[in-house]
């Protein structure tokens, strides 16, 4: 209890505690505090002294070994941190180091292909956190249809900033016979599938919007301060931005999964994704292209050139 509860050790001789297992079985003996904090030392060591067993016989096993706390965030410096626990654990081969695009992360990973001679892959063994470049990518793309989302979204604040607003936006959505069980809601603007889930959301009120425009009277002059109203042609891409952008969130959950290995899951998925960005570079549509032309680019930074992933 004291383990999975993450209780102190001296709870188990709190006077509340005592009372309380004193009227459960008065005959029984708690053991002290410091026979507790032995006991889960002991079976610490047990677990420690198995997965090393396991690690040096190159068991396949998903296991958190470590949490350390950093000083510094230069490369070489958590690199430090991150060796001294690997030596800990007497792991002495490397295959994959997986971190996001931060710059000081590619340092990270120079200093440890240095230390550790054995690891398997060479150049190859820096593995980029796939939904972090996918989130650039997307915010990248995003930027050719950033004025509508912003009208959107500020549309979006006027309403949900007071109650009577609200309660007028339901008459506007009942008037326009709109049968939704999802309401308005916003978005964080650094987290681009937050912005999907608005949207999505948002797009079927369409209608209800232009309905609360003529009944609000003050809803352009506050707005036009902003971005202005939401437009026709703020709705026609957001429907584009939505269907487009679905793929994108649901590769994003693919790859995210954490009860399961997702690093052989995702390659099929990320060709197809480069072959339906350059199907859309060629579009007539200039914007739609635009948005294209600018996430190929941001993803041959990261997995190269070549039309290949």
């Amino acid at each position: 209890m004291i383990v999975e509860c993450e209780f102190p050790f001296k709870f188990i001789e709190h006077p509340r505690f005592k009372s309380f297992y004193a009227a459960l079985c008065p005959r029984y003996n708690p053991p002290t505090r410091p026979t507790v904090r032995k006991k889960v030392i002991d079976k610490y060591d047990d677990i420690t002294k198995n997965l090393k067993k396991i690690f040096q016989n190159n068991g396949s096993k998903k296991k958190i070994i470590n949490f350390r706390s950093i000083t510094s965030h230069r490369g070489e410096a958590m690199g430090r941190v991150i060796e001294n626990c690997l030596k800990d654990w007497e792991i002495k081969k490397l295959f994959t180091i997986i971190v996001d695009n931060a710059s000081s992360n590619d340092h990270l990973v120079n200093y440890l292909k240095r230390r550790f001679a054995s690891i398997a892959l060479g150049d190859y063994v820096h593995m980029r956190y796939v939904a972090h470049i996918i989130n650039l990518v997307v915010s990248e793309g995003m930027k050719e249809t950033i004025d509508s989302i912003n009208r959107v979204r500020d549309a979006i604040k006027f309403i949900r900033a007071s109650s009577v607003r609200i309660h007028k936006f339901k008459e506007c959505v009942e008037m326009e016979r709109i049968k939704s069980k999802s309401l308005l809601c916003l978005d964080v603007c650094t987290r681009w599938n937050l912005t999907f889930l608005m949207l999505e959301a948002t797009q079927k009120f369409a209608h209800a919007f232009e309905r609360f425009e003529e009944l609000e009277p003050h809803i352009m002059s506050e707005l036009s301060v902003e971005c202005g109203m939401s437009k026709q042609e703020d709705w026609s891409n957001v429907r584009r931005l939505v269907t487009f952008l679905r793929y994108f969130y649901e590769l994003t959950l693919k790859v995210s999964g954490t009860s399961y290995v997702t690093s052989n899951n995702f390659f099929h998925d990320l060709n197809i994704l480069y072959y339906v960005l350059h199907e859309m570079k060629g579009s007539n549509d200039a914007q739609m292209s635009s948005m294209a032309n600018r996430m190929i680019a941001k993803c041959e930074k990261y997995w190269g050139g070549g039309g290949e992933i």
